[in-house]
């Protein structure tokens, strides 16, 4: 959806609260600039709350609240894909998912760069957010352990890449994995992959 830029629009969207205890409202796009989003909801949401707002069926923002303008909130836009944010909400669906242990340091991998031999691949139910996923290996590895992730999501594409780290093992062969960063068109998947499943999963 096309939302020209500075102008007074009254578009409705899609607004993800991302907090402890995480929800789906109807809101309404107000204004769209360069670093701000100004969205009117029934109910208006504190400064500091983070957001992801979809906007028709493939374009997602994401930021937090700065102020209020009457009835409108000013929400900053985010200009980094990562967030370590463990608030963000967690949902179950189908992916292919390959992993392997490595680092992305230049970024070159995550920009579509070739990358090493041997992912190990898995396809059935994940548990993803924004920040990170659970996905259940047939070995351990220690916490900390740098991995790439790739995933093809159902009906949202593959080649969707992130750098992770490994926060905790449950079981042995549980994995719970961080995001660091995300490629572009990764975050965009994510955050489709969240308003479409938001609802029934458990904590990570």
């Amino acid at each position: 959806m096309l939302v020209p830029l500075g102008e007074e629009v009254a578009v409705p969207i899609t607004v993800v609260i991302v907090g402890d205890v995480p929800d789906v409202r109807p809101g309404v796009l107000r204004r769209l600039l360069a670093e701000q989003v100004h969205v009117w909801l029934a109910e208006p949401l504190t400064e500091g709350q983070r957001v992801v707002l979809a906007v028709g069926d493939r374009t997602t923002l994401s930021g937090r609240v700065v102020s209020r303008e009457g009835d409108v909130m000013v929400v900053s836009r985010d200009r980094v894909r990562a967030t370590d944010d463990r608030a963000a909400p967690r949902v179950r669906g189908r992916a292919v998912t390959r992993w392997i242990v490595g680092d992305d340091p230049d970024g070159d991998w995550l920009a579509g760069g070739p990358g090493p031999d041997g992912f190990d691949a898995l396809d059935g139910e994940v548990e993803l957010s924004l920040s990170g996923m659970r996905i259940v290996v047939g070995r351990s590895l220690p916490v900390g352990t740098r991995v790439l992730v790739e995933l093809e999501l159902a009906g949202l594409g593959g080649g969707l890449r992130a750098l992770g780290a490994v926060r905790r093992v449950d079981g042995g062969t549980s994995l719970a994995i961080e995001f660091l960063r995300l490629s572009e068109v990764a975050f965009d998947a994510l955050s489709d992959f969240t308003l479409q499943h938001v609802g029934g999963s458990e904590d990570r």
